[in-house]
C-alpha cells in the first residue's frame, strides 16, 4: 500500500469544471486511489445535470474512464501543488 494524492473534479456538459476536494488515499494503486476519492467526493446529483469526473493524481496511471486531464484547462498540476 503507499499514499496517493488525489484531487477530484467534475467537469460540465459545456467543459467547466469543478474542484470537488481531495485528500491523501492509501491504495495499492493511483486507480485505486482514485476510485476511493471518486466515491467520497462524488454526488449523484452532480450526474443527473450532466457532469463527468476526472482527476489529479501525483502518480497518474491510465484510465479507462472519466475525461482526459488535458481537458481541465487552466487547472494545471503546477497551480494545485505547493
Amino acid at each position: 500500500m503507499k499514499s496517493f494524492l488525489v484531487d477530484v473534479y467534475a467537469i460540465g456538459p459545456q467543459g467547466q469544471d469543478m474542484h470537488l476536494g481531495g485528500g491523501m488515499f492509501r491504495a495499492g494503486s493511483a486507480t485505486e486511489a482514485e476510485d476511493m476519492a471518486a466515491s467520497e467526493h462524488w454526488s449523484n446529483d452532480l450526474a443527473s445535470r450532466g457532469f463527468d469526473i476526472a482527476f489529479m493524481t501525483d502518480v497518474p496511471e491510465v484510465r479507462s474512464k472519466g475525461v482526459p486531464l488535458a481537458l481541465l484547462g487552466p487547472s494545471a498540476p503546477g497551480t494545485l501543488y505547493a
